[in-house]
């Protein structure tokens, strides 16, 4: 953009659309980070409290219910913290394991792919996702167009920002279209991963010569849905991760009172 800005001689243009591009993209990346971290900390402590009851505060219940019955849920949560207090070790080397391993396994771009695939598909997360990279894409895509930069070299950069795989697949097969002299908007509604409006006002837009407005509008337009989603995703987050907390203490109690009401009942037998 720069470059094409020099040779046509509105480098100021260009550097006052690039400074508005980088500051919204900021505020929405810094947006989604800011959302997570309520839903990582609640995560955080939640696996601390339990990692600290399964340590400390289960193996004083063991010499106490020695002679009872134990049903399923005790018998796995002592079971668990037998291992985390005696073979700690082998699961802080099973953790690097799987964390080494899925590390492994995403710097492979097939492996990247399919968990992109596959994030897509969660609820209202995979929607958001996909609509950040297609606000990235009109918005990088319109910039360029509207400050001299030809076509090609837009989709070739607009490619490798969009941070989606799927969409510059998409992105890659547009810009042979073009280079073949057929449309834009053929092989990027192919896939299913622009929704129907938005390939109805590209297409329109790419008839008409107003793609670069057009695509800055949708840019916008795609934004603010896009921050209802994130908002939406997180008010979805939180409450799972409270279940899952609440399940987990409520597993930690229902392993030591049913062998205490069991005890009881047996001594009231008695």
């Amino acid at each position: 953009m720069v470059q094409a800005g020099e040779r046509a001689s509105f480098l100021e243009d260009v550097l006052r659309s690039l400074s508005e591009f980088l500051e919204r993209l900021d505020e929405l990346r810094a947006k989604v980070l800011g959302a997570m971290i309520y839903p990582a900390l609640l995560s955080a402590l939640g696996a601390t409290v339990m990692a600290g009851a399964l340590i400390f505060f289960v193996p004083k219940f063991e010499p106490l219910l020695a002679g009872a019955q134990k049903p399923l849920p005790t018998v796995l949560l002592f079971g668990a913290s037998t291992i985390l207090r005696s073979y700690w070790y082998i699961v802080a080397l099973v953790l690097a394991g799987l964390v080494g391993g899925l590390i492994s396994a995403l710097s492979k771009e097939s492996s990247r792919r399919t968990l992109e695939i596959w994030q897509h598909r969660v609820p209202v997360v995979g929607s958001a996702l996909k609509m950040l990279a297609i606000t990235r894409f009109c918005r990088i895509l319109g910039t360029m167009l509207a400050n001299g930069v030809p076509m090609l070299g837009a989709l070739k950069i607009a490619k490798d920002a969009t941070g989606s795989r799927l969409l510059g697949e998409k992105i890659a097969i547009a810009a042979e279209s073009i280079r073949d002299g057929k449309s834009l908007s053929g092989p990027l509604a192919q896939g299913g991963l622009f929704p129907d409006q938005i390939m109805a006002m590209i297409t329109v837009a790419d008839e008409s010569y107003k793609l670069d407005k057009v695509l800055l509008q949708i840019a916008n337009t795609v934004e603010r849905r896009t921050n209802q989603q994130v908002d939406q995703s997180v008010r979805l987050i939180e409450p799972v991760i409270l279940c899952l907390v609440a399940a987990g203490i409520g597993f930690l109690a229902l392993g030591l009172l049913l062998p205490i009401f069991t005890l009881a009942g047996s001594l009231g037998k008695h």
